[in-house]
């Protein structure tokens, strides 16, 4: 109260951002929030007061409470309180956007109380001469509350932007009477409230005016740090460079300074004009050095049967904190292995700061495999020899064929060669290798029928004579029906 002129106040804020709680590489790096905002100005009441209807020429401008009470009877009846601002600390060249009334109340008694803000018509009234009886006349309502039953320790607030502007272009004096909305209650539990006056200090009334910004722009941004060995006993707060660019960085080398390090940042706006320091700092950090320890993980190992496929088959490891770096060797390699057999597994931890082992055997197994066999249709007796074309899943290759009835055909090197007229089952086996088991013999059915009948071929000479002898029937049975027609 009663300052009137102030340094510009930026039209830009800033935050720095949160950094590591813990550090243990000397650097920070520190980045800041920063934007133009509309200006504010928190006003206190020049003078604020309670009047009593009860003691209607009573002054209590002294006192440390503003009671807001509506009653009929008793000794103080109905209360009210009036406070009054000086905007003339708003500088003059502002803008008024936005002005909200805020009232701190810490007792609360009775029922719910609505309430209504009005403006003083007058603002020639002093704290320590104001009355029941001489108070100002106020204007219609420029705002309503209602105030909770049961409810304290709270703030209420009031919007009087219009009251503000009103009084900003007029004497620059803005009253407020603050009254329960209908007064001279019946109700056995009067409602009484009571709010913080400027006289008790701490959540004294306030008066926030906002004002439009002049389109400023973030210039920069500036850092500073302050450094404490416990926590507690802080050194001085030390300046750091301005970044001109978003996201405004700057990197701090703390060498091996170890300890607690606080921060705060300071925008300054295309104006040329700086946002003031915070109250407490924005961000902080814990810097100590790297901690000697060792922590012995838990490691696991699973898929030690697995079944020859072809392919690397490694086993699966996992340990306990999860996704800790291991190595892992195979009978001392480093490669895992691809064909059946028994393996020596070791693994190691190599995450830094823990460690851990764990051994096991990888058994592969041989794979199963099987025969197939084409559809062998039946021949007859006197077809020449021919090969078989029986097939594994495994791609080797067939070991050997049987014939079960030689009589009927025999087999040598996968070719059949078929004897006699009959049936013969054809039997195939693979006998597996280093990878694969031996397959289940598999057999097939071939079945021999008797040779096609042919007729000998006739010698020329004997078809010349047949030709001739039909050629002489047909003339003598010409002869003949000539005779018995001429009869």
């Amino acid at each position: 109260p009663g300052v009137t002129s102030f340094p510009p106040e930026a039209d830009v804020t800033s935050t720095v951002a949160s950094v590591p709680a813990l550090t243990t590489n000397g650097q920070i790096t520190l980045t800041a929030n920063a934007a133009a905002v509309q200006p504010a100005t928190i006003l206190m009441p020049v003078a604020d007061a309670q009047v009593v209807s009860g003691y209607p020429d009573g002054n209590y401008g002294a006192k440390t409470y503003l009671y807001v009470q509506s009653a009929a009877s008793g000794s103080n009846m109905n209360e009210r309180a009036w406070l009054k601002f000086d905007l003339s600390s708003v500088p003059s060249n502002s803008t008024i956007t936005k002005a909200t009334l805020s009232l701190y109340n810490y007792s609360s008694a009775g029922a719910e109380l609505s309430t209504e803000l009005r403006g003083g018509v007058s603002d020639n009234w002093t704290e320590t001469g104001l009355t029941w009886n001489t108070q100002p006349v106020f204007s219609d309502p420029i705002a309503t509350q209602t105030l909770t039953a049961g409810t304290y320790n709270v703030w209420y607030t009031f919007d009087v932007t219009s009251f503000v502007q009103s009084k900003w272009t007029a004497n620059k004096l803005a009253s407020f009477v603050l009254k329960a909305e209908t007064e001279n209650s019946t109700d056995t539990a009067s409602p009484s409230y009571a709010f913080d006056s400027k006289e008790y200090g701490g959540n004294a009334p306030t008066l926030e005016i906002t004002t439009a910004g002049a389109n400023a722009t973030v210039a920069g941004v500036g850092y500073e740090y302050r450094y404490s060995v416990d926590g507690t006993n802080w050194g001085a707060w030390t300046p750091g460079d301005e970044a001109a660019i978003a996201p405004y960085s700057q990197q701090i080398d703390l060498g091996t300074q170890y300890g607690y390090y606080e921060f705060y940042s300071i925008a300054t706006d295309s104006q040329g004009s700086s946002e003031s320091a915070p109250f407490v700092a924005e961000a902080s950090t814990h810097y100590v050095p790297q901690a000697p320890y060792n922590s012995v993980a838990i490691v696991q190992l699973s898929k030690l049967n697995q079944v020859y496929n072809g392919a690397a088959l490694p086993v699966v490891v996992t340990t306990t904190p999860p996704s800790l770096a291991t190595t892992v060797t195979y009978n001392s390699g480093n490669n895992a292995p691809v064909h059946p057999g028994n393996y020596t597994v070791d693994v190691s931890v190599t995450q830094p700061g823990f460690t851990g082992s764990t051994s096991g055997t990888l058994v592969i197994s041989k794979a199963a495999q099987t025969i197939q066999w084409p559809n062998i249709s039946p021949v007859a007796m006197g077809v020449a020899p021919f090969a078989l074309a029986a097939s594994t899943s495994s791609g080797l290759p067939i070991t050997s064929y049987v014939s079960g009835n030689a009589s009927v055909a025999t087999v040598a090197g996968g070719v059949v060669t078929v004897l006699g007229v009959g049936t013969t089952s054809i039997t195939a086996t693979q006998i597996g290798n280093g990878d694969y088991l031996s397959a289940t013999p598999a057999s097939v059915d071939l079945v021999v029928s008797p040779p096609t009948a042919q007729v000998p071929a006739m010698p020329i000479w004997a078809i010349v004579a047949l030709l001739g002898f039909i050629i002489l029937a047909g003339v003598r049975v010409l002869i003949r029906d000539a005779a018995n027609r001429t009869c």
